[in-house]
C-alpha cells in the first residue's frame, strides 16, 4: 500500500473519533485532579482504551494512577505519552475572564488535551492496524503527576517503558511545531525544619520558620556569585499557624533548573548545604526529602523531521472568527495592554531551549523521543487561571486537534517504517555518548501509598539525592 493511501486511512480513522476526543477532553477538564490523585481521570482514559480493544494494565510500576494500553504484536513498539494531572489553586470557568468560586484545582497547563489527544491518536492507529492486519505494537502510557516532574521518572525506573522503541509526546505552547531542542533539567526536593513551639514573645531559639527564612535569604544572597546561571525557585509550604506561636515545623520546597543536568545537580547540592547550615545556625533540625530529578530533552532530529512531515500533511489550525475573538478577550483580561499574537502556521524548532522542564526529558535519554506542540496566544501564561480557561474553551480545540492528528500519522509511519526507528535509536546513542545513570526518584512510598499526605504537608519520607540512586524501588 502506498504511504499516501495509508495516511488517508489513518486520517479517516482519526476523524471518526474526533468528537469523542473533544468530549473526553471536557470531562478531564471538569475532573481536574492533582498529581497521584487522578483516579477518575486515569480510569476515564483507560476505560476508553479498553472499550476500543486495547489490553489495559492498571497501576503499572506500582503507581496507582498509571496505566498502559497495548495493541498489536511484533516490532517496533511505539509509545504515546498521555498526561492528565491538574494544578492546585488554578480553577476557573471556560469564560475569557477570571471566574472561580473556590481555589480548587484546574487544568492550568492543558493536560486534559494531552490526555484526550494522545489517547485518541492511539485509538485511531489501533483501528487501522486491526483493519489492515499490520504487525507492530502501539502503547498508550497513562502518566500521572507530570506537574510534579515525577510520574515518568518513576515509571522509567520501574521498567514500565522497557521494550519501547520510540516515544511520542505533545504539549501546548506558543507555536504549532515539531520541537527538536532541549529544555531545562530540574532537581526537586523538600526541606523540613523541626524546632520547638512556644510563645513568640519569649524569643524562642528553635523557631522552624526562622530557619526557612534564613535558608531562603541565603539562597537569594548567594545566587549572584555562586549560581547566576541557574534558576532556583521555592515555595514555603508550611510556616506556622499564628504570629504568637513559634512554629515547630516549617517546610521549604525547592526547584533547581539548568539546561545541563550535571550543573543542576551541582547547584542542588549547594542548596542542600545552605538549608542544613540554616538549621545548624538556628538550633533546629533539617530533613531532606528528595523528590525527583529529570534531564533536559535530548533532541532527536530523525523523529523531529518525521513529526514535521505529519504537521505539513495536517496543516495549521483552522480557527474561526469566534475563536479568535475569544482569545482576544482572554488576552485583554489576563494581560491588559499586551499585543495579541497567535502563531497560525506550523514550524520546526531546533534552536535555543525551552525554559520549562518536563519529566519526559528523562525518558528521552533512554528512548528516542519526539514531541509536537500546539499554539496558544503568546500572552496567555501557563500555570495561570487564563490557561485553565483556555483549556476548557472551544478556542483551543483546533490547535490541540492538529497535534493529535499529526501524532496518529507519526505513530503509523513509525510502526510501518522500522528503518526510521533504527535510525532514531542510532542518533540517540550517538548524542548521549554512553548509557545515562539510573533515574533518581524520591517520595515513592508517599506517592504510591498515601499521596494525600504530600498535598496536606504531613508526608515523612527522608531521602537524600545520593540515596535516591537505587535503580529499582524496594517497595
Amino acid at each position: 500500500m502506498m504511504k499516501q493511501d495509508l495516511s488517508e486511512i489513518v486520517r479517516q480513522s482519526w476523524e471518526e473519533i474526533r468528537i469523542e476526543m473533544i468530549e473526553i477532553s471536557r470531562k478531564l477538564w471538569s475532573l481536574a485532579e492533582i498529581g497521584m490523585l487522578e483516579r477518575q481521570s486515569s480510569s476515564l482514559l483507560a476505560d476508553w482504551c479498553e472499550s476500543s480493544g486495547f489490553v489495559v494494565e492498571n497501576a503499572v510500576g506500582g503507581l496507582p494512577t498509571a496505566f498502559t494500553a497495548r495493541y498489536g504484536k511484533g516490532k517496533p513498539t511505539i509509545g504515546l505519552l498521555a498526561e492528565y494531572d491538574a494544578l492546585p489553586g488554578l480553577a476557573n470557568s471556560s469564560l475569557p475572564l477570571r471566574d472561580f468560586v473556590e481555589r480548587e484545582a484546574g487544568h492550568g497547563c492543558g493536560h486534559n488535551w494531552i490526555g484526550a489527544g494522545t489517547t485518541g491518536a492511539a485509538i485511531a492507529v489501533k483501528k487501522v492496524l486491526s483493519k489492515l492486519k499490520i504487525d507492530g505494537e502501539v502503547v498508550l502510557f497513562g502518566c500521572p503527576a507530570e506537574e510534579l516532574l515525577w510520574g515518568k521518572v518513576a515509571m522509567l525506573r520501574e521498567g514500565v517503558f522497557d521494550g519501547t522503541d520510540v516515544l511520542l509526546a505533545t504539549h501546548g505552547s506558543y507555536k504549532t511545531a515539531a520541537k527538536v531542542r532541549p529544555n531545562q533539567s530540574l532537581i526537586s526536593g523538600e526541606f523540613v525544619y523541626s524546632g520547638e513551639a512556644g510563645h513568640s514573645s519569649r524569643g524562642g531559639s528553635q523557631n522552624a520558620l526562622d530557619s526557612v527564612e534564613l535558608a531562603v535569604q541565603s539562597i537569594e544572597r548567594l545566587r549572584a556569585h555562586q549560581f547566576p546561571d541557574c534558576s532556583v525557585e521555592h515555595t514555603v509550604r508550611t510556616g506556622g499557624l499564628m504570629p504568637n506561636i513559634s512554629p515547630d515545623e516549617a517546610r521549604l520546597w525547592v526547584y533547581v533548573r539548568h539546561v545541563d543536568y550535571a550543573r543542576a545537580k551541582e547547584v542542588y547540592h549547594y542548596v542542600v548545604r545552605i538549608c542544613q547550615g540554616a538549621a545548624s545556625l538556628n538550633n533546629t533540625r533539617c530533613r531532606e526529602q528528595f523528590l525527583t530529578a529529570t534531564r533536559s530533552y535530548l533532541p532527536n532530529e530523525t523523529i523531529g523531521k518525521l513529526l514535521f512531515r505529519q504537521l505539513e500533511i495536517v496543516g495549521p489550525p483552522k480557527w474561526t472568527d469566534e475563536h479568535i475573538t475569544w482569545f482576544q478577550e482572554l488576552v485583554a483580561a489576563c494581560a491588559p495592554g499586551e499585543e495579541f499574537e497567535l502563531h497560525r502556521g506550523i514550524d520546526y524548532i531546533d534552536d535555543g531551549y525551552d525554559t520549562s522542564s518536563q519529566d519526559d526529558g528523562e525518558a528521552s535519554w533512554h528512548i528516542p523521543l519526539g514531541r509536537i506542540s500546539w499554539a496558544l496566544p503568546s500572552a496567555v501564561p501557563f500555570h495561570h487561571w487564563a490557561r485553565t480557561a483556555c483549556a476548557g474553551s472551544d478556542a483551543e480545540i483546533p490547535s490541540a486537534l492538529v497535534a493529535s492528528e499529526a501524532l496518529a500519522l507519526a505513530m503509523m509511519e513509525l510502526v510501518t517504517q522500522p528503518a526510521v526507528v533504527k535510525t532514531a535509536r542510532d542518533e540517540l546513542n550517538q548524542r548521549r555518548s554512553g548509557k545515562p545513570s539510573p533515574p533518581l526518584v524520591g517520595a515513592f512510598h508517599t506517592f504510591t501509598c498515601d499521596p494525600n499526605s504530600f498535598w496536606n504537608n504531613t508526608w515523612n519520607e527522608p531521602l537524600t539525592i545520593e540515596e535516591a540512586g537505587d535503580n529499582r524501588s524496594n517497595q
